[in-house]
């Protein structure tokens, strides 16, 4: 049930756990108890459990997910097993990935924490502490005081976000960060302190870390909406299987396919050039499957060499391309492209349409500009490594300001610049420009916002292996 686990007993030392997947396997660990036998209630209990993705997860376990949804992964779980095995008064340490302080699932889990437990420490690291797992990890300090009678000692509990540099003393650091009684940063470390009182189940965590002073002033700007409310927003078509589906032109002469089963496609924003698909100069090819009544044809000869007939992802009438698309996978820029060659896309990227036709411009520029870069540094899930993902519903939530209720001559002047960053991409004045013009819709500084997400932008490309 629960692996890598140490724990103590009033007057001894008793360990029990089983060998783990995760990136540090306890390699002498001893046989577990058979599942739902009876453990003894402990005093502490320490853990580093595997780190499996609820995919891989076998469906018994999902439908016995409970407070924590069927998204949930395997960390997860084994937290709640091991709180099961701590008494009220007792202590859980465990390092687990950060995912859960950020992604939508991990709301079941926040919100039995904070039901149950006085949250003293949660740490995170500025670099990779697993060079083998692409994921980033988070050290949790807990100490059981579950029930009603226990509310008002959990709200008060001073929550201390911790965020530890690499090439310092991480110990000292710790102890020295967990030491202080508020915020502020010391040699090797940044802290925050928040009542527990003051977080929320739905609300993110990891911004405890490291939000700017100025991320505060930008996301709760008057006149903002969810990005989904001004655009409709979709993920890009899925093949099933790119291998058949997306053939190069070798196999296309090869096999003399149609060209009435074939469309342009873009599988990766690395093939658009600058802003705009209508610099693409060769895009891929999407193979549409050929109807049954279309057997005899190139096309279906090509496929069952494949070892294949068609594809449950693919449907017969294609959706229309978007206008504007979006790469959820960030490492280097976080780019909306115009869509002007009207190319289909892959599912690498989301596809927009706006719901007025006539804000295309307007949000072109907006949606390029710093505030939405800054937001989106911090409404996305750093993967580790760099990486930066967005999910659908985070790029739905992303708060832009509204087209329609900008003044005209601001609307003019960022339809302009967007379209100056069309044609230079790279040009710096430019950017400068348009980030100007955007933090004036909002009343705000824009070379403060610039400076907070090129910072933010900068630590997370600059992660390595600790």
């Amino acid at each position: 049930e629960c692996g890598g686990v140490g724990v103590r007993e009033r007057g001894g030392v008793e360990a029990w756990g089983c060998g783990s997947t995760g990136p540090h396997p306890s390699p002498h660990a001893p046989t577990p108890p058979p599942p739902h036998t009876a453990i003894p209630a402990f005093d502490v209990g320490i853990m580093n459990p595997p780190y499996t993705r609820q995919e891989r997860l076998p469906a018994g376990r999902k439908e016995a997910a409970g407070v924590l949804g069927r998204r949930a992964g395997l960390h997860a779980h084994f937290l709640v097993r091991l709180a099961e095995c701590i008494r009220p008064g007792g202590w859980i340490g465990a390092i687990t990935s950060a995912t859960w302080l950020a992604a939508d699932f991990g709301r079941g889990l926040r919100a039995f924490l904070l039901q149950r437990f006085r949250i003293h420490h949660l740490i995170t690291f500025d670099a990779d502490v697993f060079p083998d797992a692409v994921v980033e990890a988070c050290v949790v300090i807990l100490e059981k005081r579950p029930g009603p009678d226990e509310a008002a000692l959990r709200a008060e509990t001073p929550v201390r976000f911790i965020r530890l540099n690499a090439g310092s003393d991480l110990c000292r650091a710790a102890r020295d960060a967990a030491g202080r009684e508020g915020s502020g940063s010391g040699p090797g470390y940044r802290l925050r302190v928040v009542a527990q009182g003051e977080l929320r189940t739905e609300s993110r965590w990891d911004h405890f870390f490291t939000a700017p002073d100025c991320h505060a002033r930008v996301a709760d700007a008057p006149g903002l909406v969810p990005l989904a409310a001004l655009a409709a927003i979709r993920r890009g078509i899925t093949t099933g299987d790119n291998r058949a589906f997306l053939p190069d032109g070798a196999a296309i002469a090869r096999w003399g396919i149609e060209g009435r089963h074939l469309r342009p496609f873009l599988r990766s924003p690395r093939e658009i050039p600058g802003l705009d698909t209508a610099g693409v100069a060769r895009p891929g090819v999407l193979l549409l499957p050929p109807g049954e009544e279309e057997g005899e044809t190139r096309a279906a000869a090509y496929l069952r060499a494949q070892g294949v007939s068609g594809s449950a992802y693919l449907p017969r009438e294609l959706p229309a391309s978007a206008p504007l698309l979006f790469g959820y996978a960030v490492r280097a820029r976080k780019a909306f492209f115009l869509n002007g060659a009207r190319l289909l896309a892959g599912d690498n990227f989301f596809c927009l349409t706006p719901r007025r036709a006539e804000d295309l411009p307007v949000l072109f520029a907006l949606l390029n500009a710093a505030p939405a870069a800054l937001l989106l540094e911090l409404q996305g899930r750093a993967q580790g490594r760099g990486l930066l993902k967005i999910q659908r519903y985070e790029l739905a939530g992303l708060r832009v300001a509204d087209p329609s209720g900008l003044d005209a001559g601001l609307r003019r002047d960022l339809a302009s610049l967007g379209e100056a960053l069309r044609a230079e991409p790279s040009s710096e004045d430019v950017r400068a420009a348009l980030d100007e013009a955007a933090a004036r819709a909002l009343g705000l500084d824009a070379g403060e916002i610039r400076r907070a997400e090129r910072e933010l932008a900068e630590a997370r490309n600059a992660r390595r292996p600790l």
